[in-house]
């Protein structure tokens, strides 16, 4: 298992895009997920499944926007993340 950071603040919306795009790319399916706060932290956490994997991907006000899964899955899903963060702005007609 491992977890890694997706580039961009929780509440960015080109992040949390860019990481949902990802997970669809890799034929990942949602699966369910949930909100909470505690105190002066929002923390939502969306569950996804990939085959036989499950992954997490979750936002955490002064945390970030993460990713957490089987290693290879999750490394894959964080490089088209970042590459789609890198591409053109969201609602760009260049994106693909």
């Amino acid at each position: 298992m491992l977890t890694v950071s997706i580039s961009g603040d929780e509440w960015d919306p080109r992040a949390v895009e860019a990481a949902t795009w990802a997970l669809h790319e890799v034929g990942a399916k949602p699966h369910g997920g949930s909100w909470g706060v505690g105190g002066s932290q929002e923390i939502v956490s969306q569950e996804w499944r990939c085959g036989g994997a499950s992954l997490t991907l979750g936002a955490e006000t002064y945390v970030g926007l993460t990713l957490s899964g089987p290693a290879a899955l999750v490394m894959r899903v964080a490089r088209l993340a970042a590459d789609r963060l890198s591409a053109a702005p969201v609602g760009d007609p260049a994106r693909r």
